[in-house]
């Protein structure tokens, strides 16, 4: 709830701001569990936010789509580009026909 319970940062996803322990629960178990890509940020074994690559299909198969959040205590401090660098290292090995252009 740290990241998808703040209106500051869910102003540019593509969910609503999540208000209860409930709808955290069923937004992992219906949206996050069953993603193709998509790793958390942790801090302390806490999520703090996340990056989730979007494979492409049909005729753009080649390409991904990225996507990431942080909560907003944490903006500024470099973790998010970390951990965009190391998604982007591994997301090659998951999805071989991904072309880095």
């Amino acid at each position: 709830m740290s990241y998808a319970g703040d209106d500051q940062v869910t102003r540019s996803l593509r969910w609503k701001t999540l208000t209860t322990r409930d709808e955290a629960l069923t937004f992992i178990k219906d949206v996050c569990i069953p993603h193709p890509w998509r790793r958390a940020i942790c801090i302390d074994d806490r999520s703090i936010g996340f990056v989730t690559i979007f494979p492409v299909s049909g005729d753009d198969r080649y390409k991904a789509d990225l996507g990431y959040a942080i909560a907003a205590k944490y903006w500024g401090q470099g973790i998010t580009t970390k951990a965009v660098k190391i998604a982007v290292s591994q997301v090659f090995n998951d999805f071989p026909i991904l072309v880095l252009m």
